[in-house]
């Protein structure tokens, strides 16, 4: 035990070693930061977080986007919109210069037991993201008109796959972060998806109705708790076998090239956020034209039919309940 620790706690001192190195190197080196000491980074990183998150939710809210929108035009305030989010999350990718320096975080890495239990959290996180992406054309979206259907699928692990897939992944980062600075990085990731889960809900609840509210009650966030509390019954045909598998081995890849992540001012991991985001929005845009066009193909007589009004289906096990997890 004492030979496995030793091993453990110098293989997680040697990524930090490895990454110090790479930055007095020039690899990771963004000038933003270069000057700032690790606390000063840290609190630049947590403001750099509200700056995000309040533009990503402010500019989004119906006022503000009517407003803009009447101003600019629907693709002229997507085209500002985007650019914002993009601009805000590139600047806080330059806590890279100084994850590996400054105040000290809970360093979980250092305990063993610990550092697998975050481990194992971290690769069940991105077995959901990918089993999320999979099934995100039939997901409830409020950049699609999909008709919400009966729960099914990785819809009964829970209803919001990515937003929770990343939040894991995120929090267990952040008690494994060796110094300050990661450790505000990824609690704001956190506090962002699982804000975003929330946000979401209240906007198709809004837009939706009694069919999204029906459908929040018989599901939930928390991953197996609807299963749990009776209100879903998971099958064997619902586990997503195939992305769950892609997302492990994708998790044990990543970790494989974990120091070099976030090299020359994190540019791979803005191209891969920023592009996941736009083929997913693409994806939910041309899912909602094609229901758009079904809904007013024309019948017999050459008029559109007159679309239905949205009917929440049955459940499994349909339990309504006043406030889910």
């Amino acid at each position: 035990m004492r030979a496995r620790s030793a091993r453990v706690q110098v293989e997680s001192g040697s990524h930090i070693a490895e990454g110090r190195a790479r930055r007095r190197s020039g690899a990771v080196r963004p000038p933003l930061l270069y000057s700032l000491s690790g606390r000063e980074a840290a609190l630049l990183v947590g403001a750099l977080w509200l700056l995000f998150g309040g533009t990503h939710v402010g500019l989004a809210s119906g006022r503000v986007r009517s407003t803009l929108t009447g101003f600019l035009g629907e693709e002229g305030f997507l085209t500002v919109y985007s650019l914002v989010a993009v601009g805000s999350f590139s600047a806080l990718v330059a806590f890279a210069d100084h994850r590996y320096d400054g105040a000290a975080g809970l360093g979980w890495s250092d305990v063993p037991a610990l550092r697998a239990l975050c481990i194992v959290v971290i690769v069940a996180a991105f077995m959901l993201m990918i089993a999320a992406l999979a099934a995100y054309a039939r997901l409830p979206s409020p950049l699609s008109n999909e008709p919400i259907r009966t729960p099914r699928g990785i819809e009964k692990i829970t209803r919001h796959p990515f937003f929770v897939g990343v939040a894991m992944m995120a929090l267990a980062h952040v008690l494994l972060a060796p110094h300050l600075v990661g450790t505000v990085f990824f609690g704001g990731l956190a506090a962002l998806a699982l804000g975003g889960a929330r946000r979401q809900d209240a906007k198709l609840v809004a837009r939706r109705g009694a069919a999204y509210s029906n459908y929040v009650a018989s599901t939930s966030i928390l991953p197996f708790w609807a299963i749990a509390t009776g209100r879903q019954r998971l099958e064997l045909r619902d586990v997503p076998i195939v992305p769950f598998g892609v997302g492990a081995i994708a998790a044990i890849a990543l970790r494989s090239v974990h120091p070099a992540i976030l090299d020359h001012r994190g540019v791979c991991m803005i191209l891969v956020v920023v592009g996941g985001a736009a083929v997913a929005t693409v994806q939910s845009f041309r899912r909602s034209q094609h229901i758009g066009a079904v809904e007013l193909r024309p019948r017999g007589d050459g008029t559109p039919e007159a679309a239905q009004p949205e009917r929440s289906r049955p459940t499994d096990r349909p339990r309504p309940s006043a406030s889910t997890p």
